[in-house]
């Protein structure tokens, strides 16, 4: 799945959003690896990508993309606000591919599994270059023999918006979130979840990012950290 030859803005970010419809598959299938597709000479340029699974409300987009800030008038709600959708992947830059446990798939197509995605494309063009044009995106590797799971992402964490800000002349600032009981109770099943990996991500304010974990208001080990964050 490949951007088509997008001409990137010359401004230092842009978010470009692409629309894929998975293979139509008569049973639902598993996702089994992801690998980044970056164009030669763009590796300084494409800063993340991330997938989004959308509905059918994507289907008369297929055949153009935009920039994500500055969509289609006529782009549904549902397409528009893609940002709340569930993310079926992503990668960010020093990144590489991505292979789910032996045992485990993200359900791809059938009755239930993804059929659409947004891929969200971050373009950091530092010197707001107007000659760039980018190809970039991801391979999609799936079986239709399932595996004995289906896998799920769970993004925690700070949603980014215009009130996420750093008072001026201050030293280091603490972003906290947290999801509650009431949250895991009403989004995970009963059992719980097994976690079998973890991808943090910041941009170049974050110098420190972790998640931690609590189960009956005891502190576990951190699921993931990295206190040098670069």
């Amino acid at each position: 799945l490949l951007n088509p030859n997008v001409s990137v803005p010359a401004r230092p970010t842009t978010y470009w959003c692409s629309p894929f419809k998975f293979p139509v598959l008569q049973n639902e299938a598993h996702i089994i690896r992801f690998d980044p597709v970056v164009q030669e000479g763009h590796e300084g340029l494409v800063h993340h990508i991330v997938m989004y699974q959308l509905s059918n409300a994507i289907e008369p987009f297929l055949d153009i993309s935009w920039d994500c800030d500055n969509p289609p008038h006529n782009l549904p709600e549902a397409v528009r606000g893609y940002r709340l959708a569930p993310v079926l992947t992503g990668w960010a830059i020093g990144g590489a591919g991505f292979t789910l446990s032996s045992n485990v798939g993200l359900p791809m197509s059938g009755a239930t599994g993804a059929q659409y995605v947004l891929m969200e494309t971050h373009y950091n063009n530092e010197q707001s270059s107007s000659t760039l044009v980018d190809s970039s995106g991801m391979d999609v590797y799936y079986t239709t023999t399932k595996r004995q799971y289906d896998g799920a992402i769970i993004e925690v964490g700070h949603f980014v918006t215009n009130h996420l800000l750093i008072p001026p002349g201050v030293g280091d600032v603490d972003f906290r979130n947290t999801c509650p009981e009431r949250c895991t109770q009403a989004g995970l099943p009963p059992g719980g979840v097994n976690v079998f990996a973890s991808m943090l991500h910041s941009h170049t304010a974050g110098t420190a990012v972790w998640v931690e974990h609590y189960r009956n208001k005891t502190k576990l080990p951190n699921i993931d950290q990295n206190f040098h964050y670069d």
